[in-house]
């Protein structure tokens, strides 16, 4: 007997360019946060996606790039909790 798998469909639209608001959504991070992420040298390491002029008053973030950089941080997260769960196996 065959099992159908069904492929998600494609997200719409899934290379789009996003506001603060739906990036501040997707993050958790506030309005602020966000653009101190964007313009402050002491969070360069961080690498949030820099946005892109959409308007003489509009700024607008690539969807892509903001998803990128919440999985980098989830990853970071993994890598950084790893260690302290061997430690704690090795002293049991």
């Amino acid at each position: 007997m065959k099992v159908a798998t069904q492929a998600s469909p494609p997200e719409p639209y899934a290379d789009r360019l996003i506001q603060v608001r739906e990036v501040t959504k997707l993050t958790s991070l506030s309005r602020t946060q966000i653009h101190r992420l964007c313009k402050e040298p002491e969070y360069a390491h961080l690498n949030f996606p820099q946005p892109v002029r959409i308007g003489a008053q509009r700024m607008a973030w690539s969807l892509p790039a903001v998803r990128q950089w919440i999985a980098d941080r989830l990853t970071l997260a993994e890598r950084e909790a790893q260690p302290q769960t061997d430690e704690v196996a090795a002293s049991e």
